[in-house]
């Protein structure tokens, strides 16, 4: 709240207490009379350009504003957001980018302040407790002070210091700048703050991502093997005169040792961190995380036949179109069949029927990952897209869409012989289909359709774990 909010809000429940208590029952608060309102401030249009703009996602998209749709315009302060990582050292900010970008930040990590109020925080001023101050013109611009903070834009981080903060910028900074306690913002504070980095994705759902770092964790023995095998591995990066079968000897048997001390849930890739002093350990993403991390193997066949049936019975009960769904269905991960995938999928080149998901679960799934042969960049969607042959525009945009790539980029595929590496160039047709889809069809009945594909996919798969 901003303005006048909190003291119309206080002088309210002071009317409304008896002996200093406010009964907030629900019969007894339905007796009180109205209490204030925040005025309401006007919502811009959502125009057919917006919309055009919003339905192009992915790390190129255009970055837009959405904050006057949700809250209004004129908005008489603006926020950032802070969060406070224990793993950056404030001697080297160059590193900074590449350790938040292992763990990207979450919103649930971030205290929301007002810009002047960080950035007087960060320039080392006396900075008041967080109240009224309208605008940014209000702070102290005067302040002199060097620390800086590395903006996060979703997927990279750029140093930034605080007079080139801007409104609705995430701020990562280093848990020992202080600043909050456990009570929260609390800017006289110098003790390091809590990192939550690990704990919010564990409430969100989100794949673990382990971190062995010595400002996190007291094991000497994970620390020890992690900052052995980040050695020997930054050794083969940077180095350009060394043995390498004996240095890959060593660092297979480092990586093994590191695993079993991990042991974790799931199949798992390593990245050292910048200066060697730990590690971070990486569930598998969406693209293999999905496929191998189920410990139920699940034939293609029957996964998209299942697929089809229920995106048929999802669109029938919608009254949407029923057979264009089932096809879709039908063909969606057509492009898991490809020979790589498959080595992925089974672990091993020798194998039998196709499979949609292995049965493949810790050190076997991460040795199947690994070894597997799959190019960067392939994704199987789009390789659906090219196996199944099929030159209608919607249902292709459908089976290349149904993981959320292609609107309108898929990303590019090292191998440029692998099916559906085509989509991922400006010359491919990918990008026409798109924005002629989005002209006829529409925005809002493309999400729709995409949702109906994806919602038959995950009931799938929720029969397929279960039985």
């Amino acid at each position: 709240m901003y303005g006048p909010a909190y003291d119309d809000a206080w002088q309210w429940l002071q009317s409304q207490a008896s002996q200093d208590v406010i009964d907030f029952g629900i019969d007894a608060f339905a007796q009180r009379g109205t209490p204030p309102t925040e005025p309401s401030l006007p919502i811009p249009p959502l125009a057919p350009s917006h919309l055009d703009l919003l339905s192009i996602t992915g790390t190129l998209a255009p970055q837009i504003d959405i904050a006057p749709w949700l809250h209004g315009i004129e908005r008489p302060s603006a926020d950032v957001s802070i969060v406070w990582r224990a793993d950056l050292d404030a001697a080297s900010p160059e590193d900074w980018g590449e350790i938040v970008g292992l763990v990207p930040p979450l919103t649930a990590e971030a205290l929301g302040l007002p810009i002047h109020v960080a950035r007087a925080w960060l320039q080392g001023a006396d900075t008041e407790d967080v109240a009224d101050i309208a605008t940014a013109s209000e702070a102290n611009a005067s302040a002199s002070g060097d620390r800086r903070a590395l903006r996060w834009d979703g997927e990279q981080g750029a140093l930034v210091t605080a007079r080139e903060i801007r409104p609705g910028d995430t701020l990562v900074v280093p848990a020992s700048f202080g600043g909050c306690d456990e009570m929260g913002w609390n800017p006289a504070s110098a003790a390091p703050v809590r990192d939550l980095a690990e704990g919010v994705r564990a409430q969100a759902g989100r794949p673990p991502r382990y971190r062995l770092h010595p400002a996190l964790t007291d094991d000497a023995a994970r620390l020890e093997a992690a900052r052995r095998w980040a050695t020997l591995l930054l050794r083969a990066r940077n180095e350009s005169e060394f043995d390498v079968e004996v240095l890959e000897a060593e660092l297979d048997a480092a990586e093994a040792e590191l695993l079993a001390l991990l042991a974790p849930d799931g199949p798992v890739v390593l990245e050292p961190y910048p200066d060697g002093k730990g590690v971070v350990a990486l569930r598998i993403g969406p693209e293999f995380g999905q496929t191998l991390n189920t410990g139920v193997p699940v034939g293609l066949e029957e996964h998209l036949e299942g697929v089809g049936r229920w995106a048929h019975e999802l669109a029938m009960a919608l009254g949407d179109d029923a057979e264009l769904l089932a096809v879709a269905g039908r063909k969606h991960d057509v492009g898991k069949s490809v020979t790589a995938f498959q080595n992925l999928l089974h672990g091993s080149p020798i194998h039998g029927r196709p499979l949609a998901k292995s049965g493949l679960t810790g050190t076997a799934a991460h040795a199947a990952w690994r070894n597997a042969g799959l190019p960067r960049g392939f994704r199987h969607e789009a390789a659906s897209v090219t196996l199944t042959r099929c030159e209608a525009p919607l249902l292709r945009h459908l089976i290349g869409t149904h993981h959320g790539h292609g609107r309108p980029w898929f990303p590019l595929c090292d191998d440029p012989d692998m099916p559906g590496s085509d989509l991922g160039t400006i010359d491919g047709g990918w990008l026409e289909q798109f924005f002629a889809l989005r002209s006829e069809v529409r925005p809002w009945r493309l999400a729709w359709l995409e949702a109906l594909l994806r919602a038959a996919d995950a009931r799938r798969s929720i029969e397929e774990q279960s039985a």
